[in-house]
């Protein structure tokens, strides 16, 4: 074993903390903002570039909200298996007789 010391909470602390920053970037409107800017100027240099911008970051946004969330759930995952694997070596440990002391 690695000594290492795993609490399950702290772990679900962190995925929750996760899943807040993808929802954050999911929602952040960057795109939607770029693209308001490209509709105050319509047909100047500015909105051309405000709305390639808008089209630029709408799928890295979203991936990078996806990131986080795949983050949060695994994390949360192997919070379980680590709460559900101490719970089992406990379980184990007591069954165990121990001869006369």
């Amino acid at each position: 074993m690695s000594g290492v010391k795993v609490d399950p909470d702290l772990l679900r602390g962190f995925a929750g903390i996760a899943e807040g920053s993808g929802a954050a970037v999911g929602s952040c409107g960057l795109s939607e903002a770029f693209a308001r800017v490209a509709a105050c100027l319509p047909g100047s240099e500015t909105a051309f570039y405000a709305s390639t911008a808008a089209d630029a970051v709408r799928e890295p946004i979203r991936a990078l909200a996806s990131c986080y969330a795949t983050a949060a759930a695994a994390t949360r995952t192997a919070a379980g298996v680590y709460e559900a694997t101490d719970d089992e070596l406990a379980a184990d440990l007591s069954k165990i007789e121990v001869g006369p002391e």
